[in-house]
């Protein structure tokens, strides 16, 4: 690390990332200002129809984009077969340096913009709802009266009774205490499909995103695996975390990406739990590239369920099925020059993958790779499991690259000097002066300050950040303010895992 802090010569050309905030305001303004310029000098009745007509063209959009938002293989496929051959394209080159582009340009996680879609479709369904019955249905002077038993009657007020009971099982009260009956609820998708077909007409960009919407679900179906709990490893290292590890199997659709776990998580079912609840997690490993592993944190009603049966000796046949790996958007993490590591809990599970990968680049490359310093922060309330990092300090300190790497452990519990995981800490932060401990609740801002402002402004910080909610929420707005209250002298990119 180097205290010169001087400017960049030349401007630098960033990479592209399309935020769902980005989208989510373009999208908002996009309807204020249609929804005016579409009632503007209307009156009476004539509002009514304009004010109508706006909600059409409304659902007609979000509708759509719910089907596409949620084909994460197909979002999937556009990313590896699409943009990144673009960015390879428009990437600046070392004799034409200043070419318009960026080294990446990607998406976030689409479900927060498959939620705003549907907000946004059930939304517009209540304006459609109550205009329509008033123009139509509702007697008053100009009215167009239609027979009560028409069929666009029936089929727009059944849709639009589905629609309600969609909408309130997902309110975040509900979904939370009652997941199950989010879930369940949650297929009602189907019918409100079929009704809402009937209701209107099958427009082509519904067609279009459907069969999107089917033929990511039959790749799902083509890429899963099954494990007996004879096939899996369980290793449940405390009541609060287990590992499982899962041998690699030839699917119909395999993914190449999939060879390594690096920047991947996975969908794991238990159908004994529930057939239809697929969740979402990080995978973890090794130097082992022929199983997939990932750490659970047990936080909620599924993930207690599974270390029950899991645990349980004598429980028999459990199945476990997973879904093919996806790539997750801190797979990105390697284009910056400094990489802040932030771990809540089980939160180290993508971690190491991260780690073996550093070491692998400084292994194989021909030129000096771009990510040179990385700085893991693991924020843990009981003492952390130094087991789960065993393998990779080992590795760093065969590769010479212990240096380059330092680890910082809070354990904000309660301390307990004589447990066998405080001892196991104590032998590294003995060994290493690159691990150290400390018995408090961090302060995420004066850790950025620490370590970014040891490193020169020409540098690209990336910072990853995977646990609870609050704590990946409170890194994410500290890295904004820090890089803002700092006058933007360094670059500054937030990464979100899965988990």
């Amino acid at each position: 690390m180097s205290n010169n802090k001087s400017q960049p010569k030349y401007p630098l050309i960033y990479d592209f990332t399309v935020t769902n905030n980005g989208l989510i305001i373009a999208l908002i303004l996009y309807q204020i200002i249609y929804t005016i310029s579409a009632l503007k000098g209307t009156a009476g009745d004539d509002l009514y129809a304009s004010l109508l007509g706006v909600s059409i063209r409304m659902i007609y959009i979000s509708f759509g984009a719910i089907f596409l938002l949620i084909s994460i293989s197909i979002i999937s496929l556009v990313r590896s077969l699409i943009l990144d051959p673009i960015c390879r394209l428009i990437r600046p080159r070392r004799y034409f340096p200043y070419t318009l582009g960026w080294r990446s340009i990607r998406f976030e996680s689409p479900i927060k913009l498959h939620i705003f879609f549907g907000i946004m479709f059930v939304l517009w369904s209540i304006v459609h709802t109550n205009v329509a019955y008033f123009l139509y249905y509702y007697k008053h002077e100009n009215a167009i009266l239609y027979d009560p038993n028409f069929y666009i009657l029936k089929t727009g007020f059944t849709a639009f009774a589905l629609i309600l009971v969609l909408a309130i099982t997902t309110l975040p009260p509900i979904r939370n205490k009652f997941y199950e009956v989010f879930f369940y609820t949650h297929h009602l998708f189907i019918p409100i499909t079929v009704v809402v077909i009937m209701h209107a007409k099958f427009y082509l960009f519904w067609k279009i995103s459907i069969a999107i919407y089917v033929i990511n679900k039959l790749l799902h179906l083509a890429s899963i695996k099954t494990y007996s709990s004879n096939d899996i490893t369980v290793n449940i290292i405390n009541d609060q975390k287990m590992q499982l590890i899962f041998p690699k199997k030839n699917t119909l659709f395999n993914d190449s990406a999939s060879k390594n776990a690096f920047g991947k998580y996975m969908y794991v079912c238990c159908p004994q739990i529930s057939p239809f609840q697929w969740h979402p997690f990080d995978l973890s490993g090794g130097r082992d590239q022929s199983s997939d592993t990932v750490l659970i944190g047990i936080k909620g009603t599924w993930t207690s369920k599974l270390l029950y049966k899991l645990g349980d000796s004598s429980s028999q046949n459990i199945t476990l099925i997973t879904s093919r790996a996806f790539h997750s958007p801190h797979s990105h993490i390697f284009e910056n020059n400094v990489a802040i590591l932030i771990a809540g809990g089980a939160g180290i599970s993508p971690m190491i993958p991260i780690i073996n990968r550093f070491i692998q680049n400084f292994a194989s490359s021909k030129t000096t790779p771009t990510l040179q310093n990385i700085h893991l922060v693991w924020i843990s309330r009981q003492a952390p499991e130094m087991i789960l990092l065993d393998q990779v300090i080992n590795d760093l300190v065969a590769a010479n690259l212990i240096d380059r790497v330092s680890v910082s452990i809070y354990q904000t519990g309660s301390r307990n000097k004589t447990s066998k995981e405080s001892e196991h800490v104590a032998e590294y932060t003995t060994k290493y002066h690159q691990i150290s401990i400390f018995y408090e609740r961090p302060n995420i801002y004066d850790l950025y300050s620490k370590i970014i402002l040891g490193y020169n402004h020409d540098q690209n910080i990336g910072i990853v950040s995977v646990g609870a909610v609050q704590l990946t929420d409170n890194a994410k707005r500290l890295s904004v303010k820090w890089a803002r209250d700092n006058k933007r002298a360094f670059r500054v990119n937030y990464y979100k895992a899965t988990m």
